[in-house]
């Protein structure tokens, strides 16, 4: 099965003018909106229920997996002896996950442009001189930092 989340990226919809408060989005609100959508998916294939289930993903899926497979686990717990379903969680995996926005965001894209020449050597070379941060979580920019924010 794949998730295409949270509503309203890539095809799937949100429908922001009539639900705009449902289509505010988190970690957190995210991972419980798949595991509604995990528990709905064995409703409809129960044949699937005695299936290992393994939670995978890559990029930003280092953040929404273990999210998701945390929400699992809790419902799993929240349920033993209940009769109720609960999914036969075994593991997960994340390739070339994001984990930590202060490194695998902004750091990261200024080597990867540096090292595939995307970007020159003087622009490379002033980011790492004034030790600049475009990280979401950082301030704005300020000085030489916000002009080679600017190039980049």
């Amino acid at each position: 099965m794949y998730i295409e989340q949270p509503a309203g990226v890539g095809y799937s919809y949100c429908d922001h003018e009539n639900h705009q408060d449902e289509c505010i989005f988190d970690d957190n609100n995210v991972s419980e909106d798949n595991l509604k959508v995990v528990l709905a998916w064995f409703d409809k294939y129960p044949e699937f229920k005695t299936n290992e289930l393994y939670i995978s993903g890559e990029s930003y899926a280092g953040i929404y997996v273990p999210y998701l497979v945390n929400q699992i686990h809790h419902y799993n717990m929240a349920h033993i002896g209940s009769g109720l379903f609960t999914p036969n969680l075994k593991g997960m995996m994340v390739g070339n996950g994001c984990t930590n926005w202060k490194y695998d965001t902004t750091p990261a894209q200024v080597e990867l442009y540096y090292w595939h020449s995307f970007i020159s050597k003087d622009l490379y070379e002033k980011y790492l001189a004034n030790e600049c941060d475009f990280t979401r979580f950082a301030e704005e920019p300020v000085g030489e930092c916000l002009d080679v924010a600017n190039e980049f």
